[in-house]
């Protein structure tokens, strides 16, 4: 499933060092999932990112490697997903 990541830094430099770790490791798809777009900023210390994830591990894994920035996840939904369970549900 895809997912929209909004997140937040502390405003806080982080170490280039400790950057360059997280980029490395988020290569492993199988433990972090895999980059759909690559983080984006929309304020000076927010932005966010697109995944897509096989199970909630890869989300936990991601978190755990980003701490202490804050991460919000959203997901991304097939229009003809959310239609057909609006119809189920006799909302449409």
């Amino acid at each position: 499933m895809r997912y929209v990541l909004f997140w937040e830094t502390t405003g806080e430099p982080v170490p280039r060092e400790q950057n360059q770790k997280a980029i490395e490791a988020r290569k492993d798809e199988k433990k972090y999932g895999k980059t759909i777009i690559q983080p984006h900023f929309y304020e000076a210390n927010k932005g966010l990112s697109i995944v897509e994830l096989d199970n909630i591990e890869q989300l936990a894994n991601r978190r755990a490697l980003a701490h202490p920035v804050k991460i919000k996840a959203m997901p991304l939904l097939l229009g003809t997903e959310m239609g057909k369970a609006m119809t189920e549900h006799g909302k449409r």
